[in-house]
């Protein structure tokens, strides 16, 4: 067998799926520390089924799962797979490969397989047993554990000799036995004891047994007499039986004929029903439109309102309309009249001008024959002077436009003054409205809770009023169904009164006595037993069964009545009866069955179930003695079992179990024959008639309280209604308000954003004219600088030509002033062009407006149209409704008469009915009567069934069978006498149980059986015994020698490994080798011989080393597994060490976790075990020979 393979996936810190071949020879793993190279060795004692988390260096076993890293997540199972070579077959097991897998979840659940196959451990135990292989075996040998195996005391060292010498399965097989022997001794004690109980028993079991088999064959005989009997008897009811069948037949006939003209009534009471139904559904839909008529006419005049609210509030516009029309026509005339103004203005600048300019021409020619004679000097002094007016002309022309400057600059401040007035008027205005428009919401909101108050108050009473009438139909239908169940009340009273007064039901002789009695007052005749006993009508057939021929019994206070009463049957020749004495009776009690209570199915002793007065206490204690009343056959048969026969049972269904354990049971046509509590019953049917007429008559009070209620409600529901409609036309009215409060307010808006832009072009004419006067100005300065050099120029020339020059200067200042002059005339006459633009839009602005305030006007006034016509129209709406209103009122009137008129013929079918239930009353009576006279025979019959059933088992054609099968009896012979001797014999008998005979066989059967039992454990118990002898016989030889093998191996070994010393194993109790422990005692070179604890951490190490290699001897494992067990030794020792691994390696297949060099060297394949990403190993691999 060789290790070949580990699979690993999800344990510890190798995440990833991991596989590790092994070859032959030695299989070293490397790594730092914390990579995970021991988690592979802790991986293989896990398979092996390793349960101590301590030993795999964990709190708990969901530790061995891949716990995540900050860069992984947990998993949530751990697997780990090995497989062996098993082609020798060293394993007991039919594969030549083998996988052990074991897996865990994090759940808590865990498996472990066999090639794929679910096992169990104790499978994987078994088949590595005496292998050195598995979790307390010395394949494995983890960090510390060297160390550990010396430490350990001496006892617990064993079981790694134990696994060596291959004592584990016998050790095993022995502790098997051992427990399987305590449970034998256990099973034997018990048995002995069982034993010696049914000796007790078994022998005066045998006699009651002999007892009852005499009884039975007593019993048959009686049983042929009876049976004889009993058919006689049966034949002559039967006859009896056939009589009375005929006559109740001609009675049912009248019956069913009466029923039928009762369903012809029925019939017609149910059509008249519809008709009433129809008739009231009709009233109510009738109602219910002339309500929504009603509903619909308020809510017209509501619109009306609101239509006559909008034609008052459309009138109201149309005059401030036309108030604004006007105003703004009388502002159209005046700005009319300002354009004329300035027209006329234009025109005198017109005729000055064409003066002005033929003027301008004049002196232009008188100026030019002036210069036409000067010379050259004077020609540029002329150029200079024409440069200088042309100048001067420009300047002026700037001046004029400053001056103009200023005046659109006056205009346009004096405008805007105006339009912040108007705006700040406009203001005012919204302010103003916007209160306005915050009160009137206020009170629409205001309105608006009013309105739905209003309407959740008409719910409210509205859904009230719903109630009412639900209720009212609710107890209209009360009062119909109690009527209708005091009438069926009402006749089964009658019926059972008719049953009382003629004592129907009863025996002839029974009901003579009675009618004798009540006509002779005899008070001291109290009744029968059936009479004077009431009970649950759960119990009453129970009740009937038990009471049997006693139901009829008559209870009378002393003898002496019964005396006269015999007498009186016998004289008039009225048949037989039983009289009870209340002065005679003995005294019953039933005390010693109060232990029946704790049974199952057992509801009461037929005495305790039924009500009577105490003064019959006595005769009712008789009647009913020793009658237990169960719930069903199977709790009965149980009962009477348990008691063994000593008390009479009788269940729910009827089904009656005798003493002497027969059984009755079955149907009969009739369940009760009514005869017990029937006074009861009377009296009950009167109370409840009297509280249902109660129940009638405060219903009567509160259809009186209804109808009150109801007109409080529509009362109430009127009023509220007007107050709905006055609030939806106020809200309404308000609405509108507010929706031209809100319209106006845009209007104001719209004014404000036009003010704002004509405010900004305001501002932007004054800053762009202000902006042109300091441009104009500084042109000015400019040219009344360049006028003045040219003016000296012209002033040094004017000394030396004065006179002619003062002529041209004249004449040029006249053209520079008439040049001036007009083009101030072209500056104003432009000016007024612009105004006149101006107002003749302020002029179509003020037409436009006018012409939107008419349309606005017109259109109100066709408002006002359109709602005049339509409160035309829904006043001629509320004229139809009012006829609709007398029409619905009408068909009501008819319609409630002819529901009167129906209700009448209810009345009469109602009494016609009466009449034909009394009739069918009646008639049942008679049948009653003989119904009654039937079920006597049938009580005589089912009584004579009842005794065969109880005493034999047989039903008629059982009995009938049976007499065939008999001897014949002689007809004279007297079978009355011949039974009663057998029945003294019987008597005779004393106390028999019937079932002693079959409580003896098993008895005797189980005896046997037992007896059996008891030889077949005493002979397990001695081969367990001679077993346990040969497992210790066996362990104790093989330990001795395979013990005596490794004290030498340890012995050689350790000389091997220390260059020379000594050591020995040594027994602590040789006398009982196989719980003895072990010591351990070691001479190293050059030292004395000395105790473990002594020795150093490496010679420690070294020991053991020596210790595993001489056990390693004896027994070699397929694989061991060496956790860092070198760690301790130095340079020296573990190539000694390495040394002896390779030696070794030829027998068994080493894998070595180590850090030492020396031991790598003698490796064949190496793996690598390192950690690339945090807290995952991975594993390289590398073959070095």
């Amino acid at each position: 067998m060789q290790l070949k393979k580990l699979e690993l996936q999800g344990f510890k810190s190798f995440a990833d799926k991991t596989e590790i071949e092994f070859l032959d020879g030695v299989t070293t793993i490397v790594g730092p520390n914390g990579s995970g190279k021991s988690n592979i060795s802790d991986s293989l004692r896990w398979v092996l089924g390793e349960q101590s988390t301590k030993s795999l260096r964990g709190s708990k076993m969901e530790d061995v799962i891949f716990a995540g890293t900050q860069a992984r997540k947990k998993q949530g199972f751990a697997e780990v797979s090995m497989t062996l070579d098993n082609s020798d077959m060293s394993l007991p097991i039919d594969f030549k490969e083998v996988v052990i897998t074991r897996r865990i979840y994090r759940t808590g659940e865990s498996n472990y397989l066999i090639n794929g196959s679910e096992c169990r451990l104790k499978d994987i135990q078994e088949l590595f047993m005496d292998t050195g292989v598995g979790k307390d075996g010395y394949s494995i040998i983890s960090q510390g554990k060297i160390d550990e195996i010396l430490s350990s005391k001496s006892e617990e060292r064993r079981h790694i000799f134990e696994e060596a010498a291959g004592i584990v399965k016998y050790r095993t097989r022995k502790e098997e036995a051992t427990k399987k022997l305590e449970n034998t001794n256990v099973t034997l004690d018990r048995v002995n004891d069982i034993l010696v109980e049914i000796e007790n028993v078994i022998g005066p079991l045998e006699k009651k047994a002999e007892t009852a088999k005499k009884y039975l064959a007593l019993r048959d005989e009686l049983k042929s007499y009876d049976v004889h009997l009993f058919i006689k008897l049966l034949d002559d009811n039967n006859k009896n039986l056939a009589e009375l069948d005929n006559i109740i037949s001609d009675i049912n006939k009248a019956i069913e004929t009466c029923e039928n003209d009762g369903k012809g009534f029925e019939s017609k009471k149910n059509e008249l029903k519809e008709r009433i139904n129809e008739i009231t559904l009709k009233i109510e839909e009738t109602q219910a439109k002339f309500f929504e008529t009603q509903n619909e006419t308020e809510k017209v005049n509501s619109k009306i309102k609101v239509f006559e609210a909008q034609i008052e509030y459309s009138n109201d516009n149309i005059k401030r309309l036309e108030l604004e029309v006007k105003e703004d026509q009388e502002k159209i005339e005046i700005l009319k009249e300002e354009i004329n103004t300035k027209l006329k203005k234009r025109n005198s600048m017109a005729e000055n001008k064409k003066r002005f300019e033929e003027e301008l021409a004049e002196k232009e020619e008188e100026l030019n024959k002036l210069t036409q004679n000067m010379d050259e000097k004077e020609l540029e002094i002329e150029s200079i002077k024409k440069d200088i007016d042309e100048k001067t002309e420009e300047k002026y022309n700037i001046k004029t436009s400053i001056s103009n400057f200023y005046t659109v600059i006056d205009e346009s401040k004096a405008q805007l003054e105006n339009t912040l007035k108007n705006f700040d008027k406009n203001l005012t205005q919204k302010d103003s409205i916007n209160a306005e428009k915050t009160d009137i919401y206020t009170e629409l909101n205001s309105k608006n809770q009013n309105l739905k108050q209003a309407e959740e108050n008409l719910d409210k009473i509205n859904l009230k009023r719903e109630e009412v009438l639900a209720e009212y139909d609710e107890i209209s239908k009360k009062s119909e169904t109690l009527k209708e169940e005091i009438m069926t009340l009402r006749s089964k009273l009658t019926y059972l009164k008719n049953l009382e007064t003629e004592n129907e039901g009863y025996q002839k002789s029974v009901k003579a006595v009675l009618d004798y009695a009540k006509e002779n007052n005899l008070n001291s005749v109290y009744g029968t037993v059936a009479s004077l006993i009431s009970t649950n009508e759960k119990y009453e057939y129970a009740i009937e069964i038990a009471l049997g021929g006693f139901l009829q019994n008559i209870v009378v206070e002393t003898e002496g009545e019964a005396k006269v009463l015999v007498n009186y049957l016998k004289d008039n020749t009225l048949g037989r009866a039983t009289f009870l004495p209340l002065n005679k009776i003995r005294k019953v009690k039933n005390d010693k069955y109060l232990n029946l209570k704790n049974a199952d199915g057992f509801l009461g002793m037929a005495t305790e179930l039924v009500n009577y007065n105490d003064k019959y206490e006595d005769a009712i204690n008789l009647a009913l003695n020793n009658i237990a009343i169960v719930d069903n056959i199977e709790n009965a048969l149980n009962i009477s079992k348990k008691f063994k026969n000593q008390i009479r049972l009788v269940t729910l269904s009827g089904e009656l179990i005798a003493q002497t354990g027969s059984i009755t049971g079955g149907r009969t046509s009739r369940k009760s024959t009514g005869l017990i509590g029937r006074t009861e019953k009377i009296n009950e049917l009167k109370r409840l008639i009297d509280k249902k007429q109660e129940k009638i008559d405060e219903i009567g009070v509160k259809f009186n309280s209804i109808d009150e209620k109801l007109k409080e409600i529509n009362n109430e529901y009127d009023k509220l209604k007007k107050d709905e409609e006055q609030l939806k036309i106020e809200v309404a009215t308000c609405s509108l308000k507010y929706e031209n409060v809100k319209k106006e307010i845009e209007k104001l808006e719209k004014s404000h954003e036009n003010y704002e832009v004509q405010k900004s072009n305001l501002e932007l004419r004054i800053k762009e004219n202000e902006e042109l006067i300091e441009t104009s100005n500084g042109k000015l300065e400019v040219l009344e600088k360049d006028i003045n050099e040219k003016q000296d120029i012209i002033d040094e020339y004017a000394r030396f030509n004065k006179e002619k020059q003062q002529q041209i200067d004249y004449l040029n200042e006249d053209v520079v002033n008439l040049k001036i002059s007009l083009s101030s005339f072209d500056e104003s006459v432009a000016s007024i062009d612009e105004m006149k633009e101006k107002i003749e839009q302020d002029i179509v602005n003020f037409e436009n407006l006018i012409v939107k305030k008419v349309e606005q006007s017109n259109e109100l006034k066709s408002s006002i149209i359109d709602n005049t016509n339509e409160i035309q129209k829904l006043n001629s709406s509320i004229e139809e409704m009012q006829s609709f209103k007398g029409e619905f009122e009408k068909i009501s009137s008819n319609l409630r008469k002819e529901k009167e008129d129906c209700d009448k013929l209810q009345e009469d079918i109602d009494k016609k009915i009466l009449d034909n239930i009394k009739q069918i009353e009646n008639k049942k009576s008679e049948k009653m009567k003989f119904e009654n006279k039937k079920v006597k025979y049938d009580i005589e019959v089912q009584n004579l069934k009842t005794k065969m059933w109880e005493d034999y088992e047989l039903t008629i054609s059982s009995a009938k069978a049976l007499i065939e099968s008999l001897p014949v009896i002689d007809k004279d012979a007297n079978i009355q006498k011949l039974a009663d001797k057998i029945r003294k014999e019987i008597k005779d008998l004393g106390e028999v149980n019937v079932s002693a005979i079959d409580e003896y066989r098993e008895t005797k059967e189980r005896y046997d059986f037992i007896t059996t039992q008891k030889k077949d454990l005493q002979e397990t118990k001695q081969k367990l015994n001679n077993l346990i002898s040969n497992m210790t016989t066996i362990m104790k030889q093989q330990f001795a020698k395979q013990f005596k093998v490794i004290r030498e191996n340890f012995n050689e070994t350790f000389k091997e490994l220390f260059g020379g010393g000594k050591a020995e194993l040594t027994l602590t109790d040789e006398a009982n080798i196989l719980e003895s422990g072990i010591d351990i005692t070691v001479e190293p070179p050059g030292k004395k011989l000395q105790n473990m604890m002594l020795l150093s951490g490496g010679e420690r190490a070294l020991t053991a080393t020596a210790l595993l290699f001489a056990i390693l001897k004896i027994k070699t494992p397929p694989f061991c597994i060496l956790d860092e067990i070198e760690a301790a030794l130095d340079d020296v020792n573990v190539q000694r060490f390495a040394e002896y691994i390779k030696k070794y390696s030829n027998k068994t297949q080493f894998i070595v976790i180590t850090h030492r060099k020396g031991t790598m060297e003698v490796a064949t394949c190496t793996y690598g075990v390192t950690m690339q990403e945090y807290g995952i190993s991975k594993v390289v691999s590398m073959k070095l020979k």
